[in-house]
C-alpha cells in the first residue's frame, strides 16, 4: 500500500513539473511573439563604392623572357613573408579573391567589382595596413594570402579529437573566429618569370602600396590630388566625410548634436576662445557647414558643396534609364523597314530552273480573297440582287416554292434539307 502511495504521489509531482514547464515554454513563445510584432522593420544599404575604385589602372613593369628559377621562389618567399603594406582600394571577401594580370586588368572589376564587395562584403578598406602572411607558386601564378587568407585553417581536423580515458583533445582548436583575410592572384602569361621582390611589389601597386608610409599618407595616397592636397594642408571640405576630417584635423574638442528645424545635426568644434575656433557641422556622414571663427574677425562660412563628382558612384548594370529622344527618326525608319524574307539559299546562290522544280512566285489568291471586288463567273451576267420577300404572317407556314418548282431565297430561310 505504501508503495501504491508513494507511486501516485511521483506521478503528481511529474505532472505538475511537465504543466510547469508548458506554462514557462507557452510563457516564452508569447514574449518572443510579442517582441517579434513589437520590433521595426529597417532596411540596411550597403555603402556606395566610389566609381574611381572600380578602374584598376595597369602597371608597366618590365618582365624577365626566363622562367623563375627554384632559389628564386624561395628568395622571393623570405622577401615577401610578413611583408606590410597598406590597401589601395576596399578589397572584397571570398575564397575567389582577385585575380590581378601582371601589366594587365584585374578579375572581377567595373562594376563587377562592386558586385563582389556588395555580395561578399568588405575585408579592407582603403588606406588599412595588410599583411602578406602566405605565397605559393602555382604553375603561371603566385598566390598572396593577406591578413591569413580567407578560408579557414584545418577545417576537416577540427571535426578530429584524440584521447584516452574519457578526455577527448580535438587535433586542431577552433577559436571561433571567422577569417577576414584576403588572396590576391598575380597570373603570368606562360610561366612565372624571373624577378626580384620590388618587381613584385610593383605589380601589386593597383591592389597594395608596400612603400613606408604614415597612416595618414597611405590614406591620402588612395584619394585624388586635390582632396589629398586639401587633407595635408588640415582643410575641411564642404562634403567630406567623418574619416576625412579625422586625417585633416584629427578629432574634435568637443561635440554637440542640435536640430535645424527637422534636420538633426552633429557640430563638431575644433579649438577654445580666444583661439579660432572652426566649426564643422555633418548631416549624417557628409560636412553640410563650416564656419570658421578668427578674433576680431567676422566668421567665414561655407555652406555649398566642394568636393565635385566625387561621391558619383559607378552605374547600376540591371538599371537602364530611357530618356525622351533616346531613339532617333532614322534608326525608329530602320527598324520598321521591309527586310527580305527568309531563305535557305546561300549568299549568290541560284535555285536550278526545271519544269519539275516549283519555283518561288507570288502567292495566287482566290478572287475575293486578296481585297478586290470579287470576279463574275465566265459566261455569266452578273445577277441583281434578290428582292426580300415579304415576312410571313404569325401561325403561317411560308409558300411551297415558287413558279418554277425550286425553292427562293426566302424559303430556305438559312436551312438547307
Amino acid at each position: 500500500m505504501t508503495g501504491i502511495v508513494s507511486r501516485a504521489k511521483r506521478d503528481i509531482s511529474q505532472r505538475r513539473i511537465r504543466l510547469a514547464v508548458q506554462m514557462l515554454s507557452g510563457c516564452c513563445a508569447g514574449l518572443m511573439a510579442y517582441q517579434f510584432a513589437a520590433a521595426q522593420v529597417f532596411t540596411v544599404e550597403t555603402d556606395k563604392i566610389e566609381s574611381r575604385y572600380t578602374d584598376i589602372k595597369r602597371t608597366h613593369v618590365e618582365l624577365s623572357s626566363q622562367p623563375v628559377l627554384q632559389r628564386t621562389k624561395l628568395e622571393l618567399v623570405r622577401v615577401l613573408e610578413a611583408e606590410q603594406g597598406f590597401a589601395m582600394r576596399p578589397l572584397p571577401r571570398g575564397s575567389k579573391g582577385i585575380l590581378l594580370v601582371a601589366n594587365g586588368a584585374a578579375n572581377p572589376n567595373g562594376t563587377e567589382y562592386v558586385k563582389a564587395l556588395e555580395h561578399n562584403g568588405v575585408a579592407f578598406q582603403a588606406a588599412d595596413r595588410v599583411m602578406i602572411t602566405d605565397v605559393k607558386f602555382v604553375q603561371d601564378k603566385i598566390v598572396f594570402e593577406l591578413n591569413g587568407g580567407p578560408d579557414q585553417k584545418h577545417r576537416i581536423l577540427r571535426h578530429i579529437s584524440v584521447g584516452a580515458g574519457g578526455m577527448m583533445i580535438p587535433l586542431a582548436r577552433d577559436d571561433g573566429q571567422q577569417p577576414t583575410g584576403v588572396r590576391i592572384t598575380l597570373q603570368f602569361e606562360k610561366f612565372v618569370p624571373e624577378m626580384t621582390g620590388t618587381q613584385v611589389k610593383e605589380l601589386l601597386q593597383p591592389l597594395v602600396d608596400f612603400k613606408l608610409k604614415t597612416p595618414i599618407q597611405a590614406y591620402t595616397d588612395t584619394l585624388p590630388p586635390k582632396l589629398r592636397e586639401a587633407i595635408l594642408a588640415h582643410h575641411v571640405l564642404v562634403g567630406m566625410n567623418q574619416e576625412m576630417v579625422i586625417h585633416a584635423l584629427g578629432h574634435p574638442d568637443s561635440k554637440s548634436r542640435e536640430r535645424d528645424g527637422d534636420m538633426p545635426f552633429e557640430e563638431w568644434i575644433y579649438g577654445e576662445p580666444p583661439k579660432d575656433v572652426e566649426f564643422v557641422r555633418f548631416n549624417g556622414n557628409r560636412v553640410i557647414r563650416v564656419e570658421d571663427a578668427k578674433l576680431g574677425q567676422p566668421p567665414i562660412i561655407r555652406s555649398t558643396d566642394e568636393m565635385g563628382d566625387y561621391w558619383s558612384t559607378a552605374p547600376n548594370p540591371n538599371v537602364r534609364e530611357v530618356k525622351l529622344g533616346d531613339t532617333s527618326a532614322d534608326s525608329r525608319g530602320h527598324e520598321s523597314a521591309v527586310s527580305a524574307p527568309p531563305t535557305l539559299k546561300k549568299p549568290g546562290e541560284t535555285l536550278p530552273v526545271s519544269q519539275n522544280v516549283p519555283q518561288l512566285d507570288k502567292v495566287q489568291f482566290p478572287p475575293g480573297m486578296d481585297g478586290s471586288k470579287p470576279a463574275s463567273p465566265p459566261n455569266q451576267a452578273p445577277t441583281n440582287p434578290p428582292t426580300q420577300a415579304p415576312a410571313s404572317p404569325p401561325n403561317q407556314a411560308p409558300a411551297s416554292g415558287s413558279g418554277n418548282g425550286s425553292p427562293g431565297p426566302s424559303q430556305w430561310n438559312g436551312r438547307f434539307m
